[in-house]
């Protein structure tokens, strides 16, 4: 008789088990494509915007969906200054003009039925580099390969009563053979960067777009800041240039962010990382920045 109740309450438990379970059919929004534009300007080189559109989360294709026949306009403290021409693939280029320190640019973009999309950002004044050092064995990994690091020390002086955003990358130069042996003409001399690190407090570790920084903490101050890299990366006697770059504030909250997501791929355990955009009705990034630059070794 035990036995009987037993089995009719494991039965009952099971039919209100069943009888709970709700079917939810999730109907999910479909996503609607927004222009993205891809702009880092500076006074050196002519301005350039890669364009292309946005895709949605369940998207898998890894193709990018690039944007012709764009209308591209660029304004310079508030006046037209130029129209962009397209020279490639959702690549949109200027002719006549470079962006110049201190001064605002704006774009705007229409592209067939899509939003019109705009943006406004500034050139920031380049910070010049006072002075530096170099190690190339600086000192012996602790952990990972345990290989010898060298170690780049720039010094610079903060702007007072302001706020400032740098970027350091320091880049080598391989050299490419085009035939064997070479003959005159065969050679080319390619630049590369690399990855670099920091342990200062102000920075933000490390990155493959290179070190980032604020002056929260030495505003106004002169700076030394190191700046860490494999010695297995460089050839011997190959030539070393730093670049201090000051990047505006938008460009700093892109970078930073958009290493922090790519720093997180792959771990359940993290939070999500939203890339920073400055774009009014789209994504992308269009941001200024402008360059000192040494030559290490």
């Amino acid at each position: 008789m035990k036995r009987t109740f037993n089995i009719l309450i494991t039965l009952l438990l099971v039919f209100v088990i069943q009888s709970c379970e709700t079917v939810v059919d999730l109907k999910i929004p479909e996503h609607k494509q927004l222009l993205v534009p891809n702009c880092f300007f500076n006074p050196d080189s002519f301005m350039e915007v890669q364009l292309s559109t946005s895709k949605g989360s369940l998207d898998n294709n890894q193709k990018i969906n690039t944007v012709n026949g764009a209308t591209i306009q660029i304004f310079e403290n508030g006046q037209i200054k130029e129209i962009l021409v397209q020279t490639g693939d959702g690549i949109y280029k200027a002719n006549n003009f470079k962006p110049q320190a201190g001064k605002s640019y704006e774009v705007k973009i229409n592209a067939g039925n899509y939003d019109e999309i705009d943006a406004t950002n500034t050139v920031p004044i380049a910070v010049p580099i006072n002075n530096f050092s170099f190690k190339d064995s600086a000192f012996i990994e602790s952990g990972g390969s345990g290989g010898y690091v060298s170690q780049l020390t720039l010094n610079f002086s903060d702007p007072a009563a302001e706020k400032n955003y740098y970027a350091v990358q320091v880049f080598t130069y391989d050299t490419m053979f085009l035939n064997f042996p070479p003959g005159p003409g065969d050679t080319l001399i390619i630049a590369r960067m690399l990855y670099t690190y920091s342990e200062d407090p102000n920075s933000t570790g490390s990155s493959y777009s290179g070190v980032m920084m604020n002056d929260e903490l030495i505003n106004g101050q002169s700076y030394s800041l190191k700046i860490n890299f494999s010695s297995y990366e460089l050839m011997p006697n190959s030539k070393i240039t730093a670049v201090l770059q000051s990047v505006s504030k938008e460009l700093f909250l892109y970078t930073t962010t958009l290493s922090n997501q790519q720093n997180n791929q792959g771990n359940p355990f993290s939070e999500p990382v939203r890339v920073y955009s400055n774009i009014n009705k789209g994504l992308g990034i269009f941001a200024g920045f402008s360059s000192s630059k040494v030559i290490v070794r």
